[in-house]
């Protein structure tokens, strides 16, 4: 707001004078001097709103201290490598992130008319992939990404990725206050060792509770008010997970008879899962 203040130090300096003007021209018995130190004061205060208001509409950049704005989410935010925000009344742009790139030697090249682009063309909507969650110790972890611990309040899995179907409405609620626009979640699922029964069936209860609980509170988040536009599990068949480069770690509705060195027959096989979803996409999720 620096801008600002600069303008309105110039504009009490020039009350100040003309209420002097003012003052000298009545103890001299100047009418005429004594009306145009009012006008002068009249145009001042005037010209002053007028500028204030202007600068209420078209936007403000201002250094505003974090705790202010945020607060107790300042570092998750920062996290997520913000570096401004436009209130809802478009009067100020945050740029809180600035010290801490600076400290961290990290240099964003803005070229004249970028922060124009970015504001003109804002996002349609917001897609996320949501998996599981983990905390942070201040005892062992840092800001840094990826650094975290096990929640010891969540079931352990094979692979360390803990259900947190809560964690689900706690992210999508924030994203929903926090950006205002329409949310896909674009993945979520669970990834698994799932197990052939003698008769060729799979019974995967685990991976249709995981995904019922998570369906649950995306169903709590658009009762709350969230534009959820869609809902995208992962995945409908088997295939190498990415994350850890194995077939064995299964996330599919469909098995595929692969391990983890390509070898198989590579037959397909419905598990129960398979089953269950189907019914869910008929009924739109209102039977889970």
């Amino acid at each position: 707001m620096k801008q600002f203040e600069k303008w309105r130090s110039l504009y009490i300096a020039s009350i100040i004078l003309s209420i002097c003007f003012v003052i000298y021209a009545i103890t001299r018995t100047e009418y005429w001097f004594t009306l145009i130190g009012v006008l002068l004061i009249i145009l001042f205060s005037l010209a002053f709103i007028g500028l204030w208001r202007s600068l209420r509409i078209h936007g403000v950049k201002t250094e505003v201290d974090i705790s202010r704005v945020l607060g107790k989410d300042a570092k998750d935010a920062l996290s997520f490598g913000h570096i401004g925000i436009l209130t809802y009344d478009n009067e100020y742009v945050v740029t809180w992130a600035s010290p801490y790139f600076k400290e961290n030697n990290i240099s964003i090249q803005m070229e004249e008319g970028d922060e124009e682009l970015l504001k003109e063309n804002p996002m349609q909507f917001l897609a996320i992939s949501y998996y599981y969650t983990k905390i942070v110790d201040s005892t062992k972890n840092t800001i840094k990404a990826f650094d975290g611990s096990q929640n010891p309040y969540l079931k352990p899995t094979p692979w360390e990725w803990r259900a947190d179907p809560l964690g689900l409405y706690n992210s999508l609620s924030q994203y929903w206050d926090r950006y205002q626009v329409p949310l896909m979640i674009a993945e979520n699922g669970l990834g698994a060792l799932d197990k052939i029964e003698e008769d060729g069936s799979i019974h995967d209860e685990y991976r249709i509770e995981y995904l019922r609980e998570h369906i649950k509170q995306l169903k709590e988040c658009i009762k709350d008010g969230v534009d959820v536009i869609g809902y995208l599990s992962w995945g409908p068949i088997d295939i190498v997970s990415s994350s850890s480069a194995e077939m064995s770690k299964r996330y599919g509705y469909i098995y595929v008879d692969l391990d983890d060195f390509g070898k198989g027959s590579g037959k397909r096989l419905k598990k129960d899962s398979f089953y269950w979803y189907k019914h869910v996409i008929e009924t739109n999720g209102e039977d889970l």
